[in-house]
């Protein structure tokens, strides 16, 4: 949904420049890259190869990561919207969107004065989101106990019932919509009779709303 909205968005700053500048000369091609590296390599292979493109707009956090060595040598403007593992840089990436790390320690902050016990979080295994679990525990100062989950892991069973052996009072889901909703639904139907401890979810929650809701 938010890829498709980054796409109606370029079509429409397209259209209003073209309008304003009828001489313009601006082509929009569109890869999807299924949040997956490997396709984002692909399609950034083609766009740059076959399609000879001068600018980039790249919407996500696995994307940039893939072809970030690649880009800054090639030195054109790319537009970016999902998050990087590193902090800002002076390089041609520009960030069109604000970070989210002292989001997470404002997260960690905030869990820390619900004052409860034990503290479990669901951390996906890559490196930005790595970083926010890192932001999460500088806000939360006290012990977390962290579980990861590799990304792109569809049976997240063992995660759930990992989290009724631990029995834990709060639960922070800190990973990609997809991969959280999936956690969730197995959350859900373990808890079906049990109290439920209090689910927590960072910022990614918002880019993944209806998956959760699903």
């Amino acid at each position: 949904a938010i890829g498709e909205n980054y796409v109606r968005g370029a079509e429409l700053a397209i259209e209003t420049i073209k309008k304003e500048n009828p001489d313009a000369n601006i082509t929009l091609v569109v890869e999807n890259d299924d949040f997956d590296p490997k396709k984002s390599l692909s399609a950034y292979e083609k766009l740059i190869g076959l399609d000879k493109v001068n600018a980039l707009i790249s919407e996500t956090t696995p994307t940039i990561e893939a072809i970030y060595d690649r880009v800054t040598k090639l030195n054109i403007p790319v537009m970016q919207g999902g998050e990087q593992s590193s902090g800002p840089t002076d390089d041609n990436v520009i960030q069109i969107q604000p970070g989210q790390y002292r989001a997470q320690v404002a997260l960690g902050e905030h869990v820390a004065t619900l004052r409860k016990k034990k503290v479990l979080v669901f951390v996906e295994n890559y490196p930005a989101m790595l970083r926010f679990f890192d932001g999460f525990q500088e806000g939360y100062v006290g012990r977390i106990d962290r579980e990861l989950v590799n990304f792109g892991d569809k049976d997240m069973k063992s995660h759930a019932l990992k989290t009724i052996d631990s029995n834990p009072d709060v639960v922070v889901f800190m990973m990609f919509p997809d991969d959280g909703a999936l956690l969730l639904k197995e959350l859900n139907t373990l808890y079906v009779n049990k109290a439920r401890p209090l689910l927590v979810f960072d910022a990614n929650f918002q880019a993944g709303f209806t998956n959760y809701k699903n």
